[in-house]
């Protein structure tokens, strides 16, 4: 992985779950993923977090020197006193205080963000309730797991944890580098989704795209509690053919407890 964001130890196995349709048997047949870019996932705010800045951090001070930053990047020709004039006729406009300027701006940082990130989520959760019941066809379907280290080196994409919390974040007018801004903009989630534990492996230019990756990025597979019969018997031979390393478990209803216990085949 060329570069990687994380909190803490990232755990050597993450896992996704799927319904069984023919996207997820080019997983284990082709081993082919696909990256969703933003606007086809499942959390409204994806991608849309609204430029909204730290009221303290806008003194004229800091607005000054965010300002020239900017302006030594876009007329590095300019000349001190140049630069300064510059720099005063933008701040004359106030646009960080214009709400019609930071609705535009958003907009436009969501639709660029949409081009240009591909998205593929995973959890830490191997036998999680809701998942199963909101991911993977009510039961219905399967659980991948993957080699975290193998498929972030074969997607050579940016693995983060996700964070969650109640409020959204803030911006600065500071210049952020692209790992800080990444992990801001697609990394934060409203703490409802607490329960997904989610990593996501986010790939620059990759959005709606499909990445190979290799045999032994897939080291498990589990079934879930209410696959059919002939689902059943399709998955093992796909996984006995082309990934022989790979274990295989099912779920099945507790006799003693509201939960679902793994079960090796």
């Amino acid at each position: 992985m060329n570069e990687t964001i994380k909190q803490g130890k990232v755990p050597e196995t993450l896992f996704k779950y799927r319904s069984w349709d023919d996207n997820t048997k080019k997983i284990l047949q082709n081993l082919e993923i696909y990256l969703p870019s933003i606007s086809k996932l499942n959390d409204p705010f994806e991608g849309s977090i609204p430029y909204i800045y730290d009221q303290e951090e806008l003194t004229y001070y800091n607005i000054y020197k965010a300002t020239t930053i900017t302006g030594r990047r876009v007329f590095p020709s300019y000349n001190s006193s140049q630069l300064h004039k510059e720099v005063l006729g933008q701040m004359s406009k106030k646009l960080l205080f214009n709400e019609d300027y930071l609705k535009v701006r958003s907009e436009d940082s969501i639709k660029h963000i949409d081009k240009t990130f591909g998205i593929f989520s995973l959890t830490t959760e191997k036998n999680n309730y809701l998942m199963w019941s909101h991911y993977a066809n009510s039961h219905q379907g399967i659980c991948i797991g993957f080699n975290s280290d193998k498929i972030g080196n074969d997607i050579k994409g940016l693995l983060l944890e996700v964070t969650y919390q109640k409020t959204l974040p803030l911006n600065t007018i500071f210049d952020e580098d692209t790992i800080t801004f990444a992990k801001k903009i697609l990394g934060t989630k409203s703490d409802v989704w607490t329960y997904e534990n989610e990593y996501r492996i986010m790939k620059c230019n990759g959005a709606n795209e499909s990445f190979t990756i290799s045999h032994d990025s897939i080291t498990e597979i589990i079934l879930g509690c209410k696959i059919s019969p002939s689902d059943k018997a399709e998955i093992i031979d796909i996984v006995s053919a082309n990934l022989k390393d790979c274990s295989i478990y099912e779920t099945v209803l507790s006799r003693t407890k509201f939960e679902l216990e793994l079960r090796k085949i």
